[in-house]
């Protein structure tokens, strides 16, 4: 919650390393309660911030942002997710060619191209896997090391 609460968003890359302990996250921890909500609905969440000069804004979130239809991610919302995710294990340069490649997986001719783009192994991709992206581009992903 102090780390959404600085950075606007929390991502993958807060968890690593000491992140936790930075002073600024440390002191607005010490700051923040955390209580279960009475209420049938387990997906939902109050969310009430005072500041220091005792002005209190209060939220309900009744489903979270992407849990189902009622509340979808933005597509560009889901795109960053899924870099943030994905630049965990892969090359920064075949991010943007899988993401390209999944949301035009029906059209793939061959399943053997997403999974050259999973192992960075370098190969061109057709425009018409682009059209979620960057229509009309081309990508080339990384050759992987020998």
């Amino acid at each position: 919650v102090a780390r959404a609460l600085c950075d606007g968003h929390v991502g993958l890359g807060h968890f690593y390393g000491k992140q936790h302990e930075q002073a600024h996250i440390k002191a607005l921890m010490q700051k923040i309660s955390v209580e279960a909500h009475v209420d049938d609905n387990h997906f939902g969440a109050y969310l009430s911030v005072e500041t220091a000069s005792q002005d209190c804004y209060q939220t309900y979130v009744p489903t979270p942002l992407g849990r189902d239809d009622s509340n979808p991610m933005p597509l560009e919302r889901l795109r960053s997710k899924f870099a943030d995710c994905s630049g965990i294990a892969l090359p920064r340069a075949a991010i943007e060619p899988l993401w390209n490649a999944i949301w035009s997986l029906d059209e793939v001719p061959d399943i053997n191209q997403v999974m050259e783009l999973l192992a960075g192994e370098q190969q061109v991709y057709p425009a018409a896997l682009n059209r979620a992206g960057n229509p009309g581009a081309t990508y080339a992903a990384p050759k992987a090391a020998e």
